[in-house]
């Protein structure tokens, strides 16, 4: 059942709408609470929520401070009647695996006649420990910069013009970013405009496709209130160019995001200070196996990772046009 949940917060969040029956945007649940069907739904920030029809007469309730939950009761019409509904949201889109199991939870006990009150609060009890703050484990900055950038650069590809993800081919274990045919680009992403350094990881991750191409591309973000580019923003652009939805949703999921939405990863808008291109080639500061004078030396060697100054790379900085043109081919 806790499918089930998952499964209708994401079409309500992807679709905007439900099935109409209440003012706000609801799917019906498989389960009847004896006053009324079950039914999921959303908060404005996209919390997941469930609200469950009770019987009539005054409702007085406290919820533990720390839980991460909220639990009101509220009144709807429902099939033209006032009808009154616990609703319970997790106030934490991060906690919405929990939430989800305690959903499915809350309606195997409403299917086997616990009255809906009961069947709430005592699961609630039961998943205290679950729902308590100290026990999220949240996404680094680093992370999400990364995935941001590379999402971003997407977008600007024609192939996400075109609906085909094929060229982002790091999440699924690739050498570089970014590669079609034997063009490749390698992203970086950094959180202040003022920012020249990247980190390299590995020996080959600047080295060019056998008989190939290699750039380099260091977006520039700054966290500012009321930005305009976030992970769920720039998801919605790239659905809106025709990308199949199960395909970035899986790929974001090789990258470790499974709900695009969730408020982990989008606690901070962000504003494009700067992108800036590079040919990685020739003199090009890197390290690669032909830079050591014995490359065997390197044999047994599983982890290499460095930092480059893109400030003393200013001779393989590529003109907005060039850039332009790199985007065009991937």
């Amino acid at each position: 059942m806790s499918d089930e949940a998952s499964s209708a917060w994401r079409q309500i969040r992807d679709e905007g709408i439900g099935d109409g029956k209440l003012e706000v945007p609801t799917l019906p649940a498989e389960v009847d609470s004896g006053f009324g069907p079950v039914m999921f739904a959303t908060g404005e920030r996209g919390e997941p929520r469930l609200l469950v029809p009770l019987g009539p007469g005054k409702r007085d309730f406290e919820i533990e401070p720390g839980l991460n939950l909220k639990v009101i009761p509220m009144v709807y019409h429902l099939n033209g009647r006032r009808t009154l509904f616990l609703d319970i949201t997790a106030t934490d889109t991060r906690l919405e695996k929990v939430f989800a199991e305690l959903v499915g939870e809350i309606l195997a006990r409403l299917e086997n006649g616990v009255a809906p009150e009961t069947a709430v609060f005592s699961t609630i009890a039961d998943f205290r420990d679950l729902l308590k703050e100290d026990l999220l484990s949240g996404v680094s900055k680093e992370k999400i910069l990364g995935l941001l950038g590379e999402l971003y650069v997407f977008t600007q590809t024609a192939g996400c013009t075109a609906g085909d993800i094929g060229a982002w081919s790091g999440p699924r274990g690739q050498r570089h970013d970014f590669r079609r045919g034997n063009l490749a680009l390698e992203v970086k992403t950094s959180g202040r405009s003022d920012a020249t350094q990247v980190g390299i990881h590995g020996i080959d991750q600047l080295t060019a496709p056998e008989g190939g191409e290699l750039y380099l591309a260091h977006i520039k973000f700054e966290e500012s209130a009321g930005g305009a580019i976030s992970l769920a923003g720039l998801y919605h652009a790239v659905l809106a160019n025709g990308v199949q939805k199960a395909e970035i949703d899986t790929t974001l999921e090789l990258c470790g995001c499974r709900d695009v939405h969730a408020q982990e990863w989008n606690e901070s808008q962000w504003a494009l200070e700067g992108v800036d291109f590079y040919r990685v080639e020739g003199s090009f500061p890197r390290l690669s196996a032909d830079a050591f004078a014995d490359p065997d030396s390197l044999s047994g060697v599983r982890d290499i990772t460095y930092k480059i100054d893109l400030s003393m790379a200013g001779d393989w900085r590529l003109s907005l046009t060039e850039a332009d043109s790199v985007l065009a081919r991937l």
